[in-house]
């Protein structure tokens, strides 16, 4: 009887410990479930934002580059290249930025 007996307390034991490592979890996961509702009470308290105050307006530049190239083959192994190249901002002209 005694050889039956002491098995099942073994097994009682071990689920004992299951049972205590569950309601920890449990603990843990009601604890994280009661900060996620108050953080949505908190949002649905908010005032209502209209769509105009979450525009937000940024600046951005259009940056415009232009090319001018030609190239002269006096000879099969000679080349001469010229490359004038301005650049256009916002509609405002600029001066070169390169010469080659």
């Amino acid at each position: 009887m005694w050889q039956i007996i002491q098995p099942q307390q073994r097994t009682i034991e071990e689920l004992k410990s299951k049972l205590k490592a569950t309601e920890e979890r449990v603990t843990v996961t009601d604890e994280k479930v009661e900060a996620a509702t108050e953080a949505a009470e908190d949002m649905a308290a908010r005032p209502a934002v209209s769509w105009a105050e979450k525009t937000h307006l940024g600046s951005y530049g259009e940056l415009h580059y232009n090319n001018l190239g030609f190239t002269y083959w006096p000879h099969p192994d000679v080349v001469f290249k010229f490359d004038y190249q301005w650049q256009d901002a916002d509609g405002l002209a600029r001066k070169p930025i390169r010469w080659i």
